[in-house]
């Protein structure tokens, strides 16, 4: 029933705002992090870089993070604004994105991309999220 509520209600301030999920060695993630989040160093974790808003309408940028044996979430910024918050999350989808097609032909990158990158974006995905700001507030964002 959200998304009728974001249809009338032009909102522009989501709820929530994530990049594509991850797989890398728990190392990895603890670097993204900048400090020691995992407690194993090479058994790959699943992880995902998101945003979720505050009462005062800016955002905490988290990572989650996930394996058999452990799991969890680390702040990376608090109290930062929509228009920055999705500038680090654009930047960092755009690297996932980037490393996913970067072993295949140019000419094959955008079949790839549709096929098994895209079904992957969910409803709260940074670029999903760009193109409904624009639809709704478009001299805003």
């Amino acid at each position: 029933m959200n998304w009728l509520k974001d249809i009338f209600n032009c909102n522009s301030f989501p709820r929530t705002i994530s990049a594509l999920p991850s797989v890398g060695p728990g190392h990895e993630v603890s670097g993204l992090c900048g400090r020691e989040v995992t407690d194993y160093h090479y058994i790959d974790y699943s992880y995902r870089l998101y945003a979720r808003r505050n009462k005062d309408r800016k955002y905490d940028i988290f990572v989650k993070f996930n394996n058999s044996f452990d799991k969890g979430r680390a702040m990376l910024r608090c109290s930062v604004s929509l228009n920055d918050a999705i500038g680090i999350i654009r930047g960092y989808d755009d690297k996932i994105t980037a490393g996913r097609s970067s072993t295949l032909p140019e000419q094959d990158r955008a079949a790839y991309a549709k096929r098994f990158i895209d079904p992957k974006r969910g409803r709260n995905n940074v670029r999903r999220v760009q193109s409904r700001l624009t639809v709704a507030n478009p001299y805003g964002h």
